[in-house]
């Protein structure tokens, strides 16, 4: 009979020891070795993960046989980490910089099982609200509350520290102390049998991340399968393009929640990379939540796909419906190879470069027996055609497929030849494939 695995802290903070005797399992404590300097351009979530698998990892090779926990936690406002003073000057300086701010804190926990390597991650969010403060009242904490230097942006929710906030947003109040004890009790389950506490059902609902496809034409074409529309009808946090077409196309995805009572957050072009992190709050609050891009397949050809990685860092269930996608549905009747393809997204839209380009994919698809699939704005379709049509070799095939899906869909696959001997149609301001193959 196998003995059970010991279940190792890797952390010094005697705030995270406290957080888990409350659990009333033995443990015993470890000092991990990890540089825990941030990367270049790495948000805060991110860090705060990075940091917490990275510890218990280097504690593996000390403990392998046994359960180790990692936890990090970084503080981020107006788009800056925050780190620990360790200091109480730099504590005095950070307080005076945070008075009246709002302080997003990312707690992350890992639990790794060294003997079969397997590894659950999660990253807690939590919002605070500080409250406006004078020195004398930042100077009254600091002596009240001296190990407050260790923290994140010298923040603390226990003591005299519930005095300087606001208001706190959080699905786990144990998350801003250090430990999300919740989501750890969940991972705990998996590997110590019995588990003296009986786990609820709802600590068994881990939040996912939908991935929704939109109808390519009206936003009342039916577009997902029954069973798969049935399992988002009850969101009500969604990521979204643009929120006009969002909320037509929600209409008729069944949503029951009002519409406009719905949580809708922008993600497009003009979304700053270092908000990223705060979209996917509602998952870390334990909520599902549902990501739409204009039409067809999210993350495909739009910033969605770094929202998807960041999901997948934080630990979370990516779940992608069946929906219609226009490259795909392009390349089926294109007739072009169906075995090797590439998407290209946007050529350029400076003429002298745009013919560059088409001759590089000409190229490559006939050395690689390589179908290329690619898009224009759709006010430049007409002169991406007519460049192609003048520029590639006469065996080339080229397909055009527009308005897919739409009752005026129109799909033309010929060779180049054949191309120059007929009309070319018009496609301006229409949403338009290309797919080009040399044999």
């Amino acid at each position: 009979m196998n003995t059970p695995l010991p279940l190792i802290l890797g952390s010094s903070s005697i705030f995270r020891q406290q957080q888990l005797r409350t659990l009333g399992l033995p443990f015993q404590t470890a000092r991990p070795d990890f540089d825990e300097t941030p990367e270049p351009g790495e948000a805060a979530s991110q860090t705060a993960l990075r940091l917490a698998i990275g510890k218990a990892r280097s504690l593996a090779g000390t403990f392998a046989r046994a359960l180790i926990i990692g936890a990090d936690q970084v503080a981020c406002c107006n788009g800056r980490q925050l780190g620990k003073p360790q200091s109480v000057a730099k504590a005095q300086q950070m307080l005076a910089d945070l008075s009246g701010q709002t302080i997003t804190f990312y707690s992350a926990l890992c639990l790794l099982n060294s003997e079969s390597g397997r590894l659950h991650t999660h990253t807690d969010t939590t919002i605070v609200s500080m409250r406006p403060l004078s020195a004398e009242q930042i100077r009254r904490y600091l002596e009240r509350e001296p190990d407050a230097v260790y923290c994140a942006g010298a923040a603390k929710s226990e003591g005299l520290g519930a005095a300087l906030l606001e208001k706190i947003e959080s699905s786990d109040p144990n998350a801003l102390i250090g430990l999300p004890i919740f989501k750890l009790v969940d991972f705990l389950h998996a590997h110590i049998k019995p588990f003296p506490f009986k786990r609820k059902p709802s600590m068994t609902a881990a939040p996912i991340l939908y991935l929704i496809p939109t109808p390519l034409g009206a936003p009342d074409t039916p577009c997902l399968l029954p069973h798969e529309q049935a399992q988002i009808t009850g969101l009500t946090d969604f990521v979204v393009e643009a929120e006009k077409t969002a909320r037509a196309h929600l209409k008729h995805l069944g949503i029951t929640t009002p519409i406009r009572a719905l949580n809708l957050q922008a993600l497009n072009e003009h979304t700053d990379p270092k908000t990223l992190p705060d979209l996917l709050q509602p998952l870390h609050q334990g909520r599902s939540m549902g990501l739409l891009s204009e039409a067809g397949c999210p993350a495909v050809a739009d910033p969605g796909a770094d929202l998807v990685a960041l999901a997948h860092a934080g630990g979370f269930e990516v779940r992608p419906l069946v929906g219609p996608s226009s490259l795909l549905l392009a390349l089926m009747a294109s007739g072009a190879n169906g075995q090797n393809f590439t998407f290209k997204g946007y050529l350029p839209a400076d003429k002298a470069q745009r013919i560059s380009a088409l001759k590089a994919l000409e190229q490559r698809s006939h050395q690689h027996n390589e179908t290329q699939l690619f898009i224009e704005t759709p006010y430049r379709n007409d002169a991406l055609l007519a460049d192609a049509v003048a520029t590639l070799s006469t065996a080339t095939r080229l397909c055009t497929a527009c308005d897919l899906t739409l009752p005026g869909q129109q799909i033309i696959s010929q060779t180049i030849a054949q191309w120059r001997k007929s009309s070319l149609p018009d496609l301006k301001k229409r949403p338009t494939i290309f797919v080009l193959h040399a044999a």
